[in-house]
């Protein structure tokens, strides 16, 4: 008696979700075969071809979903309201500075406009409309003053956050060891960018310019050595705010022939701490500063004006740093630049050491990413683009090949 011949059968998965793409009659179509738990029996799929190869493709496909669908039946209901609390209690309120008011409002926002919604049932309809409605303005919150024609890259920086938020709920654990959020559902949604973003230079000219009025305009007369430490060294305007006396190191050596000056890690974006070597200007400016406020050790180089009673006194807030700007710059005739305060000051730093290696100027700078440096900051100018065209070096054939 001829032996039938056996049907060809393939499984794959676990527990749970494991699928089998088989044969029902030799050389016949493909089919696969799971377990619906649902109806707790077993489920068939007719594929209409007969390539084994695809059929156990679209079985693992099968498996995937089946997996998935499994962890987010176990996975608790996780509204969005509660996803953000969670995250602002955990991680948002451990952020520096500036850092956690900008969550703070991204947080009320999304909650205003996500509500009690699903973190799972998060989908790309849902954030086109959040990128329509915040570009017309029609996004409000009650004691909250939202910019009613923000630009791309604003809208792409609340869509980052909330991708960080989501991002974070995939790596936190619950009792039993899922995570609290099996997937990011935003994970490649396109953030909107602005084509021609405004990246604007201050140039030395006018800092200048704004340096003869920084000690008129400041009653503590310190203005003046902050800006030039703001135009010396090229860090982020907080961390110089925050300066101690005792960040400052009159010790030189032949890597520090004025000096040092230390940027501590609780007061920078990057949380990097870092000796950086003074310029002769930059020296001048801390002596000018200490000679003008005179204080040692744990104390502010650039004390607040109004130190409460019976308190340590704190240090400049950016905000105040940037009043004193606008005000030097309106005693000068300036108009202030569009788009950035201290910002078009650093981005002038960077620009004026481009022929210097970036990973210097990243570190001096206190850049820990070169591609934002290099992308950002350091910018294309006339002098440099003349020499690009009239400085080149020919390629020429090897002698002798």
């Amino acid at each position: 008696m001829a032996r039938r011949p056996k049907l060809w059968t393939v499984t794959v998965g676990g527990h749970g979700h494991s699928v089998t793409a088989m044969e029902r009659r030799t050389g016949g179509l493909l089919s696969l075969r799971w377990w619906d738990s649902s109806r707790c029996a077993p489920a068939w799929r007719a594929l209409g071809h007969s390539d084994k190869a695809k059929a156990e493709e679209q079985a693992r496909e099968l498996s995937g979903e089946l997996l998935n669908a499994a962890k987010s039946a176990r996975s608790p209901r996780l509204t969005m309201i509660e996803l953000l609390a969670r995250y602002e209690r955990e991680v948002s309120q451990h952020k520096k500075g500036a850092q956690r008011g900008e969550d703070e409002r991204r947080i009320e926002m999304w909650q205003a406009i996500l509500g009690d919604r699903e973190a799972r049932s998060i989908d790309f309809p849902t954030l086109d409309k959040f990128v329509r409605d915040r570009r017309i303005g029609l996004i409000s919150m009650p004691g909250r003053k939202l910019s009613k024609n923000p630009s791309d890259t604003t809208i792409g920086s609340d869509l980052v956050f909330l991708d960080s938020v989501l991002n974070w709920a995939t790596r936190v654990r619950l009792f039993n060891g899922d995570p609290l959020l099996a997937a990011n559902p935003a994970k490649g949604y396109p953030r909107p960018k602005n084509k021609n973003p405004r990246q604007p230079i201050a140039s030395y000219d006018r800092y200048l310019a704004v340096r003869q009025f920084a000690d008129e305009i400041d009653r503590q007369r310190l203005f003046g050595s902050f800006l030039d430490l703001v135009e010396g060294l090229g860090w982020r305007v907080s961390a110089i705010c925050q300066l101690h006396a005792s960040d400052f190191d009159r010790r030189t050596s032949e890597n520090t022939p004025f000096g040092r000056i230390r940027k501590r890690a609780e007061t920078d974006k990057e949380n990097v701490e870092m000796w950086v070597p003074l310029s002769q200007g930059t020296r001048a400016a801390v002596e000018g500063a200490l000679a003008a406020n005179a204080v040692v050790g744990d104390m502010p180089l650039f004390p607040a004006p109004r130190a409460k009673d019976g308190n340590r006194p704190a240090s400049w807030t950016r905000y105040h740093a940037r009043n004193l700007l606008e005000r030097a710059e309106h005693a000068a005739g300036l108009e202030p630049i569009e788009g950035g305060d201290f910002h078009p000051y650093r981005r002038a730093w960077s620009t004026a050491r481009k022929a210097l290696p970036t990973a210097d100027v990243a570190a001096a700078g206190g850049w820990r990413d070169l591609r934002s440096l290099e992308r950002s900051y350091i910018k294309a100018d006339a002098a440099t683009m003349l020499r690009v065209v009239t400085e080149p070096a020919k390629v020429r054939d090897a002698k002798g090949a």
